[in-house]
């Protein structure tokens, strides 16, 4: 803070919108240099969503200079994301997180926002109507008021900073009206030397050497959230001139063993023909999942909307979902419905699937936390086709149940089935994902190659409450899952003895 012309020399600091009485400070003998000032505000209990404002004034006339304003709690550092959001993915564990709130590029916003100092809080953005509420971004950022979109915005080393502590892939987002000097200064920011003018910045915000470094895989996807291409070769062109200006930097060859690129773009067509490594689409829509029938019609509709791409052996590469927001306007939603469309295609045409996390109740907490843990188990295994044989249990009857090996329908009784098994694969151990779509308890062992001879069962209820967690001694192992819960079954290695 410093002062031009003030009259009295002071300026007084203080606090509104709270629902006690106003609190403030006063600094005396504010002088012509700069000094760096630092205050405490002791307020009483509000509502959690009432607003907070922060001001600052003086009497008469002068000119008041400020910079790297930081407003945040106590327990909060000034180059660090709030430590709630830390401690709430520390219980998800996610493995990644996309960081669409670090502005690389944003329509409406200027070069280089990403280099902002954290606390600076939300700011207004020029963004057009297009991105009205439901669209990819809804759950991190504000209603619209007018034409106006309000977004929380975050410094890219603070945001890269949370990805590290939670052990978590930071997923970057590069949008339509970033430059060529700009993503060269990203990536020197990210891997470039402690002496290069990014690096330099890279430490001046609290980083320890290069992001690139201390981070095992960066995903970087291009977008256009404002429409400012028309058709899919305009969308293509930036695409690859994006991917092709990373990979002309100096720096690349640090993160070319690490960078995943996305094609991030809504294509009109369904070819893909961009050089990116995968393409990323969203998946949004609401109601309970019965059975087998309305998931897969839900996942083959979303299949017929994004751009394939031929791979070795003519099959189609796999797609990412990077938005993932499934609601329901009658029923709450239990575990299995979001579970049912999760691991549907996973290992198949789905290779990765991005949760929306709107943390705002227990079970929401519970059910990313169950999510992410049947994806930890599965991660980096192989899809194996359905279990030939299972056998379901009551009392002390037992029935033998045969499927189709290669997963096809096989008429109006699959169609109607409700308990989903998913099978994955890895270095000789699997992961089982048992799903119950129907309203009873179900109860089977598991035959031929999906049986498991040692290991643990996690067992879901419908609020993705953890009711259990059995070793698994047998693979006569009966298990057990809750009407629209899940049951997760991890293979170990046999002990030697």
């Amino acid at each position: 803070m410093r002062q031009e012309g003030l009259t009295n020399n002071s300026v007084h600091v203080w606090l509104s919108g709270l629902d006690s009485k106003t609190t403030g400070h006063t600094v005396e003998k504010v002088g012509s240099s700069w000094e760096k000032h630092q205050f405490v505000f002791v307020t009483g209990q509000s509502n959690q969503r009432s607003e907070i404002w922060l001001n600052l004034g003086f009497a008469g006339q002068g000119s008041l200079w400020l910079d790297q304003v930081w407003f945040g709690s106590t327990q909060d550092e000034p180059d660090s994301l709030p430590l709630s959001l830390n401690e709430q993915l520390s219980e998800i564990k996610p493995e990644v997180l996309r960081l669409d709130f670090v502005p690389i590029g944003v329509p409406g916003m200027g070069d280089h926002s990403w280099l902002y100092p954290e606390g600076g809080g939300r700011r207004l953005s020029a963004f057009s109507a297009s991105e009205a509420a439901g669209s990819e971004t809804a759950p991190l950022s504000g209603a619209f008021t007018m034409s106006w979109q309000e977004r929380e915005l975050h410094n890219l080393g603070a945001a890269l900073k949370i990805s590290r502590q939670v052990n978590a892939d930071p997923w970057l987002v590069v949008d339509a009206m970033v430059t060529d000097i700009e993503i060269f200064h990203l990536i020197e920011y990210i891997a470039g030397p402690p002496t290069s003018e990014y690096g330099k910045i890279r430490s001046a915000q609290g980083a320890v050497g290069r992001w690139s470094d201390q981070l095992d895989r960066i995903y970087l996807e291009i977008k256009d959230s404002d429409g400012v291409f028309s058709n899919d070769t305009s969308r293509m062109i930036f695409v690859n001139h994006v991917i092709e200006t990373i990979q002309s930097t100096q720096n690349y060859p640090l993160l070319e063993s690490k960078i995943v690129l996305i094609d991030g773009m809504d294509y009109d067509g369904q070819v893909l023909a961009s050089n990116a490594d995968y393409h990323a689409a969203i998946l949004h829509g609401e109601d309970n999942i019965r059975n087998y029938g309305e998931m897969r019609s839900v996942l083959s509709d979303f299949l017929l909307t994004i751009p394939s791409r031929r791979v070795l052996g003519e099959s189609n590469a796999p797609e990412i979902i990077k938005s993932f927001n499934w609601q329901s306007r009658v029923e709450p939603l239990r575990l299995a419905d979001y579970a049912a469309l999760v691991f549907g295609e996973a290992g198949n045409r789905v290779n990765l699937v991005l949760l929306d996390s709107k943390l705002d109740s227990e079970t929401a907490k519970n059910i990313q936390s169950a999510l992410c843990l049947a994806g930890r188990e599965i991660s980096n295994k192989w899809a194996l086709a359905p279990a030939v044989e299972i056998t379901m249990t009551e009392a002390d009857t037992e029935t033998v149940v045969t499927s189709d090996p290669a997963g096809e329908t096989a008429g109006n009784e699959e169609e109607r089935e409700e308990l989903l098994i998913f099978s994955f694969t890895a270095d000789d151990l699997k992961t089982v994902v048992l799903i119950n779509l129907g309203d009873s308890n179900a109860s089977l062992r598991l035959s031929g190659g999906t049986a498991i001879a040692a290991g643990e069962v996690y067992n879901f209820d419908t609020s993705a409450a953890l009711l259990s967690r059995d070793e698994i001694k047998s693979s006569r192992h009966i298990y057990r899952v809750m009407p629209g819960g899940m049951a997760v079954l991890a293979e170990k290695p046999l002990s030697s003895d």
